[in-house]
Order: C-alpha cells, then sequence, then structure tokens
C-alpha cells in the first residue's frame, strides 16, 4: 500500500486551514457495499437527494393508508427560528418532494423554531403529527396537527395543554383499550421521563410521572414496548452510558424504578418496535461516545440482546433513529445522516442472521481484511469533519515546495483501530507553504477513551493545523460579530475563515514563541489591537490593527514594541486594577521568588503607548495565578502558586500588597479559579496541576488565627496537564460549568502524562452532593486539546456559548449544539 498525503493550499502569509477532503488507500470502515450485503437489509435509500433545508435531524415515520408517511425538522441549524417541519410521502412513485407544513411562527414579529416532529397513525381516526415549538427544550411546549388524508394534506396546528408536551421523539403505542400512550420527557428540572395518554387522539389527557428523579438516572425521550405478557417495558435515553429501562404492568399507569439495561447509550435518541411475532426490535447507536455506528438489535424477552444489524459505521453522525413495522410485516427505519440528509432503511425481521454480543459488541464483523497493531495506521481530525482515514507508512514522492517548518506533532496520541486503545505518532509533519505532508508512524499506547455525547453536544471545526497557544476574541473588523484571534491568524465571523495577522517565531524545543493573545484598543483609534507575549523572550508587543481596508486585503497587523520585561513569564492577563478603564498587564512568572508585577498601560516618548512597571509584591510568585475575593472583604485578590495578594484599600498600584503564603502548591493553572461552590460565603479554589496529573478544589474552611485553611477535593485524576480553566453557565441553566483539559505537549511533552491523548471536557457542579460530574467536549484523541487560553461567547447567535481553543494540534471552534 502506498503512502498516505493529506495535502492543502496555503495561503501566502500563513498556513491556511486543512481541506476537508482526505484521500486514502485504505479504510477500515465497512463501505455501503459491504453493509448493504448484510442478510436482512433489503434497502438504504435517502428520502431525498438535496433537500430546501440544510440542516435536518429528528425524523418520523407512520404507515398510513398505502403510504409512508415521514418527518423531520428542517432549517439553517438546530434552534434556529426558520426550522420548521418537513413531510414526505411514498407511494409506488418514490419519495415526494419534502415539503414544510407547521413552523414556529407565533406572530408577525415573532418566529420560534420547532423541534422533533413524531407521527401516528391513529386506528380509528386521523393521521396525527406531534411536534414542539418554542425557543429551546426546557421551553418549549407540544403542538398537534391532523391529516385526514394520509398526510397529503394538513389541518391547522393546536397547542396541546400547558402540561403535555406530547410524544417526546418517540411513537405512542395504542393499548388494547384505544388508549394512545405517548412516551415522554421534560429537561427543565434535570431530565425526566413522563408518559401522558388521550383516549380521544389528542383531545383531552392524563399525565403519568415524571417517573424518575434525575439524578441517579438523567433520562429522556423514551420508547415503549409491549410484551406478550400484558407488561410495558420503556427504554430510554440516559446522560449515564447506558439505555435505562422501566416496566409497567397496568397500562402505564405506574412503573417500577428505573434501572440499567445491559446496552451502552451514547446519550442519544432511540427507538424501539414490539414485532408481530413479539420479538422486539431497537435501532440506537451502541456506542457511549459520538454517533456512529448505528445499529439493530433484537431480542426475545427486552433484556437479552442480540446484533442483527450495522446500518452506519463511516465516521460521522447516524443519530435519532425512528422505527416501525408495517402491514406487510417488514420493518422501516429512519435516521439522521450527517444531519445532511434523511435515510430510510428496509429490513426483513425473518432474514436477519442474529449474533451474541461479546463483551457487549454489536459491530458487524466480515472477511474484510483488518489493520493490525504491527501495521502503522493513524486516525486523523479534518477541517470541519471528523475524518477517520487509515494508511499505511511509507516513502513521500519529492516535493517541489520549498522553505520547509518542521512542525514536529510526534507524541500526538490517535485512536486509530476506534477499540480505545491510542497510537502515538512518532514521525514528523512536514509544513511547507504551499502544501502539508503528512506520514505518521504509530506504536500502542493502550489507553482508555472516556464517554463522549453525555450532556450537551458540540460542532468540532478545526479551523487551522498550525500549532498556537494563544486565543482570545475580538470584534477586529467593527462589524459587530466576535472573531476569533490565535496567533498567526485571525478568523473572521460568521464562516470563520482565516486571515492574516502576524508571523511566530518557529518552535524551540516545542516552545512557541507565543503564550497568550489579548485583544485591547492600544491606540485609541476604534480598532482593537492584540497584544502578545512569550515565555522565554522578554519583548512584549502590540499589533495594531490596519483597519477596514488593509483587513479586506488581508495585509499583516504592524508590531510595536511595548516593552522588555523579565522573561521569565508564564502567562499574562489584562485587568483593570485601579479602575480607571484601562487594563494593567499583569505578568505571572513561573519563578518562586519572583516579584508580582503588573504593566501600565501609558503614553511614552512621542505619545507612543509603553508599559510602565509597578511591583504590586516584593518576592512570591510562582507558576499559577487566579483573581478573587479570599477573605470575603470585598476586595479581590491575586492568587499565586506560593500563596495569595491581599489587595489593600485604597489606590492598589500604590500600596504594597501583603503576601499571605497559607500554601505552595504544585505548578497550577493560569488561571484557576475562585468560586463560592458550597456556597458557605467562603469562596473555594479550583484547581489543577498544570504539568501533572491532578484536578482539584479546595474548600475554604473557617480561618485559625487569621491563616486561611483549606481542605482538598478530588475533581478527576485521569489526565494530566490542567493548564487553563474556564467558569462560566455552558449550558444555559442559570448555574456556572468548569471547563478544563489536557494541554497539547506542555514542557515539550515531558512531565507526567505530557504525550497522552489530548481531550476538553466540561464539568458540571452538583452542590446537593458537592460533586462534578465530567462531561466530553472532545474526547482523548479527538483532536482537541487546549494551550494557554480558552474563550466562550455566542459565535453564531443561537444563544449558547461556545468554545474557541488553540494548542498544539491546533485553533479550535467547538459550536454548543445544546443538549440532544
Amino acid at each position: 500500500m502506498q503512502a498516505f498525503a493529506l495535502r492543502s493550499s496555503i495561503q501566502s502569509l500563513g498556513i491556511a486551514a486543512v481541506a476537508t477532503s482526505v484521500l486514502a488507500m485504505g479504510s477500515l470502515c465497512l463501505g455501503d457495499d459491504m453493509l448493504d450485503g448484510q442478510p436482512g437489509l433489503l434497502k438504504r435509500e435517502f428520502v431525498y437527494e438535496q433537500g430546501p433545508p440544510p440542516r435536518c435531524h429528528a425524523s418520523t415515520l407512520a404507515e398510513s393508508g398505502d403510504a409512508l408517511v415521514a418527518a423531520w425538522f428542517g432549517g439553517t441549524d438546530e434552534g434556529h427560528d426558520d426550522v420548521g417541519i418537513w413531510v414526505s410521502r411514498k407511494t409506488g412513485d418514490g419519495w415526494s418532494k419534502p415539503v414544510e407544513v407547521a413552523n414556529g411562527v407565533q406572530h408577525a414579529d415573532k418566529r420560534y423554531p420547532t423541534w422533533n416532529p413524531v407521527l401516528h397513525q391513529a386506528s380509528d381516526g386521523p393521521l396525527l403529527l406531534f411536534y414542539k415549538a418554542g425557543p429551546n427544550p426546557r421551553e418549549w411546549w407540544g403542538m398537534l396537527m391532523t391529516s385526514d388524508d394520509h398526510g397529503k394534506t394538513w389541518n391547522e396546528p393546536c397547542r396541546l395543554p400547558e402540561d403535555i408536551a406530547g410524544p417526546i421523539k418517540n411513537k405512542p403505542v395504542e393499548l388494547a383499550d384505544g388508549t394512545l400512550l405517548c412516551p415522554s420527557s421534560t429537561e427543565d428540572q434535570g431530565w425526566r421521563v413522563h408518559f401522558e395518554l388521550t383516549k380521544d387522539n389528542g383531545r383531552t389527557w392524563k399525565h403519568v410521572g415524571p417517573i424518575n428523579d434525575g439524578k441517579e438516572f438523567g433520562a429522556i425521550q423514551p420508547t415503549i414496548l409491549i410484551h406478550e405478557d400484558g407488561r410495558l417495558q420503556a427504554l430510554c435515553r440516559t446522560r449515564q452510558k447506558k439505555i435505562s429501562q422501566s416496566f409497567s404492568s397496568d397500562g402505564g399507569l405506574n412503573w417500577d424504578a428505573m434501572t440499567a439495561s445491559s446496552l451502552p447509550n451514547n446519550n442519544s435518541g432511540l427507538d424501539a418496535v414490539t414485532l408481530d411475532d413479539g420479538r422486539h426490535m431497537l435501532i440506537y447507536n451502541h456506542t457511549t461516545r459520538g454517533r456512529s455506528p448505528l445499529n439493530l438489535s433484537v431480542s426475545e424477552d427486552g433484556v437479552e440482546w442480540k446484533a442483527a444489524l450495522v446500518l452506519e459505521n463511516e465516521p460521522g453522525e447516524y443519530s435519532y433513529p425512528a422505527i416501525i413495522q408495517t402491514s406487510d410485516g417488514l420493518v422501516h427505519a429512519m435516521y439522521t445522516w450527517k444531519r445532511d440528509l434523511i435515510r430510510h432503511a428496509v429490513i426483513d425481521p425473518k432474514k436477519l442472521e442474529l449474533r451474541e454480543m461479546n463483551a457487549g459488541e454489536a459491530w458487524y464483523r466480515s472477511n474484510q481484511t483488518q489493520p493490525t497493531r504491527n501495521q502503522p495506521w493513524y486516525h486523523l481530525l479534518v477541517h470541519e469533519t471528523e475524518t477517520t482515514t487509515y494508511a499505511a507508512q511509507g516513502n513521500l514522492a519529492p516535493d517541489p515546495c520549498d522553505e520547509p517548518i518542521e512542525h514536529p506533532l510526534v507524541g500526538m496520541f490517535f485512536d486509530a483501530f476506534a477499540d480505545g486503545s491510542y497510537e502515538r505518532n512518532e514521525t514528523n509533519v512536514s509544513m511547507k507553504k504551499l502544501s502539508i505532508v503528512v506520514v505518521l508512524g504509530l506504536v500502542s499506547a493502550a489507553l482508555t477513551p472516556n464517554a463522549q455525547g453525555e450532556g450537551l453536544q458540540f460542532d468540532k471545526r478545526m479551523l487551522l493545523l498550525s500549532p498556537n497557544e494563544g486565543c482570545c476574541l475580538a470584534d477586529v473588523n467593527n462589524d459587530g460579530q466576535q472573531d476569533i484571534v490565535a496567533g498567526t491568524h485571525w478568523f473572521a465571523a460568521p464562516d470563520f475563515s482565516p486571515r492574516p495577522l502576524r508571523n511566530i517565531r518557529e518552535f524551540q524545543n516545542d516552545f512557541l514563541a507565543n503564550n497568550g493573545d489579548h485583544a485591547y484598543d492600544v491606540n485609541g483609534d476604534g480598532w482593537v489591537d492584540i497584544i502578545s507575549g512569550e515565555w522565554m523572550g522578554d519583548e512584549i508587543y502590540w499589533y495594531e490593527n490596519p483597519k477596514a481596508e488593509a483587513l479586506a486585503k488581508g495585509l499583516q497587523w504592524t508590531p510595536h514594541l511595548l516593552k522588555k520585561t523579565r522573561g521569565e513569564n508564564e502567562a499574562f492577563f489584562l485587568k483593570d486594577l485601579d479602575g480607571d478603564n484601562v487594563p494593567e498587564f499583569i505578568v505571572d512568572s513561573w519563578v518562586d521568588d519572583a516579584p508580582l508585577v503588573c504593566w501600565k498601560l501609558i503614553a511614552g516618548e512621542n505619545s507612543e503607548p509603553t508599559l510602565e512597571r509597578v511591583q504590586l509584591g516584593r518576592r512570591g510568585c510562582g507558576h499559577g495565578m487566579a483573581f478573587g475575593d479570599v477573605n470575603g472583604d470585598g476586595r479581590e485578590d491575586i492568587l499565586v502558586k506560593v500563596g495569595w495578594y491581599e489587595r489593600p484599600e485604597g489606590d492598589p498600584l500604590a500600596t504594597e500588597w501583603k503576601l499571605h503564603r497559607d500554601w505552595d502548591l504544585a505548578h497550577g493553572p493560569t488561571p484557576f479559579l475562585v468560586v463560592d461552590l458550597n456556597s458557605d460565603g467562603r469562596n473555594d479554589l479550583i484547581w489543577g496541576v498544570g504539568h501533572d496529573y491532578g484536578l482539584y478544589w479546595f474548600e475554604q474552611l473557617p480561618p485559625d488565627g487569621g491563616v486561611t485553611r483549606w481542605q482538598r477535593h478530588l475533581i478527576d485524576r485521569e489526565y494530566a496537564q490542567t493548564h487553563t480553566l474556564v467558569w462560566v453557565d455552558l449550558d444555559g441553566d442559570g448555574s456556572n460549568e468548569l471547563i478544563t483539559g489536557k494541554r497539547v505537549r506542555g514542557h515539550a511533552g515531558n512531565d507526567p502524562g505530557g504525550r497522552e491523548p489530548e481531550c476538553l471536557y466540561y464539568y458540571e457542579w452538583d452542590p446537593e452532593s458537592e460533586k462534578f460530574t465530567r462531561h466530553t467536549i472532545s474526547p482523548p484523541g479527538g483532536g482537541v486539546g487546549t494551550g494557554m487560553q480558552i474563550n466562550t461567547a455566542d459565535l453564531n447567535g443561537d444563544g449558547r456559548l461556545d468554545i474557541a481553543v488553540a494548542g498544539k494540534s491546533g485553533t479550535w471552534l467547538l459550536l454548543n449544539e445544546g443538549a440532544k
């Protein structure tokens, strides 16, 4: 097999984003032809090849008359106001052109997004179409519309009663007495499952539940199975990595305590159906991370399951399935295909060849050659698309491009086999001005990945492969939108395409000559500039925004020297200490006995901006810095590795700050956090080891003799180098979450855990148990690691906080898609 080469055009003034296309000579993923050959899988087809809505999700289907009717929501993207409900019908002539039948228009000047349609053909009435409308899943409300001609035309929608949402994702089941039992759930007070019953197709309702408290199991979106003995079984999506289940013996009026099933769950939707022969069929993602593969399993009793089919297993999102059995005995499934299309699968349940699940495995295995561990393979993430590619190592053909820039990704880990074992790249990547050539040879590292897909979901986009550890947000071009600034480039909203900014000196023993980017209008011309420093060098520069015309032309920014400093600078922070609306430049030196220094921005010779040194403390600093009120006097103190500096009364730049050496911690984050976690009136610390394992919170106890006391609590020790922490309300529930992850090869990867896979997480604080729950933003080996700065803002206008981060694995934008 030949060598693999990934090539991307490079802009003349910097390295451009990696192209989305990937050329490969081999692949582990089974192609469509192989999957289509599975016994029992009769057909897979797209409902449409190119639809009017650019994005789609959450399909549903029902048999009505002589037609198969499908519905889904579609629009610019989930949660946007233009998202409506679309319908297509399949008869002997194939699928009809999709039409929008419902939207979230409330009145002339207000429109909300719509969500999660559910179709059901009533045995004694019309075709029912339930859906939700509203700003988000915590505030939406139920809607219902009907069709008297099998989905050709639709009556006006009506809003369901206040406490009724309708079936939340999956179809209702009709009980023997004609009652329609609708599986439902809520997300506003934790994830809780309930049921709604109607005997008259939606005119009157009975509400049952919730059946769980949202704590032991955060569960939503149940689907219902009907057992031959009359019992009902609900299977639910959860945050706990397992499909949960509950049983009812009285027609859904009362339910047993929820328990975990034997099947994994990736915190994504599933659906199931009880077949005419009494067996149960489940469609779901048999994984705890990501939304591939998409699997079909079969059970005699709803408890023990056997693997039946793999419907999708390429990289990407294949999710939110729906499944029914039609009157001819065939099974029809429908699901989201990469958010671009809706796919339909037809299955003959009598022809399925079931297989035992080995240790829960549900993958389809064929005689196709699989890679082995003595072959060099790798897993690569590419701009905007998670692309898994496997290629044998070989010799590169001569490349005509000159001036190579050695860009070692040595030590980066990749999950080449998607089996939970990570391989490490031991070969350099040569990055050239006009192309990128990649050959990676790998050795086994056998690391265990963490679950992905819990809680919030994120659309990961690599903006630039070029390494950089500084990153900030600013409206660079004064268009009212936040852009991303990271090292050599700024990225213009709304598409965040790379634009040149400056040159940065190359790697020096795997250190970059940039340890932070800070946005501020230095010269007061109304255009934001960038201040930046570095670890070893003693020069602090500001880069002058060239303004509209030059920005449009892609010109680089002019550097101006602000000051030469001590040159032992771990990190910098812009903070207005004296309240004059001009921020000071505060330096965290990694040297323990260095003075605590800030720099005041002033007008120097010829009115040129410069920095004036102000010493806040004579001796005591070290790796790690935070800002917050430690002693409850209402003034913001400065915390460092060796203790905390008490802010004085009056002018903070005119009086020395008192150092309290109440601790001496290991290399801390820049920044760590000061937060009253347990609401006892005393601020606590959230702190990680920047160059070793360990993430902790320190509970502040009542002081003893004027000395603060602290009790350490473990948050996480599964990965190393939590070098920067952020505390924001990421999920919009009114409470903040902790965001952090593994810095990519700090200290050239020579620290404990330094060469383990990069990752990014957020942690949800539970004040009752006083525990953090970890949720995955990007899993180990997923490409996204941290540098020195993590930034959050609503970058696409959907009301949710997004994340921008840069590190030695590239600059990344993570768009918050909310909890799905």
